[in-house]
């Protein structure tokens, strides 16, 4: 049997007496990476999605170059006064929630290129757990000391989906 019920799968495996689940298709953009990218990938690979991100799927094309994507989350994922890292086609990326809108950072500190989701946000202050220095969680600039500056990638949030461009 061959399911191509795609997000309708849920419904044919409810019809064929399987365990309950559900579909939520994935709403993102995908990038295309040129040849110059080609060979660092030989197969289709898929993340299974799990807490640490959606799934992500990478393929060779037939042109010799690199597909990826989707760069989606859901902002139901990550509630108000939270942050999580999230991997992006191989980027670690750290999510920060913060009263509805949405930062991604590079999810490393600039100092000694810490993991910042194993700090702490409290409010509007992100602080990294290696040295304690501290930034702003709405800009990304330096608090503690005041002449760094946290690695920033646009993003934005369109109908309940966080979008992440890496650049």
């Amino acid at each position: 049997v061959v399911n191509a019920a795609g997000v309708y799968a849920d419904r044919i495996n409810a019809l064929a007496g399987g365990r309950p689940f559900t579909i939520r298709p994935r709403k993102g953009e995908y990038m295309m990476l040129d040849r110059n990218a080609g060979g660092t990938v030989g197969a289709v690979v898929f993340q299974t999605p799990c807490r640490f991100g959606k799934g992500v799927l990478v393929s060779p094309t037939v042109d010799g170059n690199v597909y990826a994507g989707p760069t989606a989350m859901d902002v139901d994922d990550l509630w108000e006064g939270e942050m999580d890292a999230v991997e992006i086609a191989g980027a670690s990326v750290l999510l920060v929630n913060l009263g509805g809108e949405v930062r991604a950072y590079r999810n490393r500190c600039p100092h000694q290129a810490w993991p910042l989701h194993e700090g702490d946000l409290d409010g509007d202050t992100l602080t990294c757990a290696r040295h304690l220095w501290e930034f702003d969680a709405h800009t990304g600039r330096g608090i503690n000391p005041d002449n760094s500056h946290l690695a920033t990638y646009p993003c934005k949030v369109e109908d309940g989906t966080i979008f992440v461009e890496l650049g």
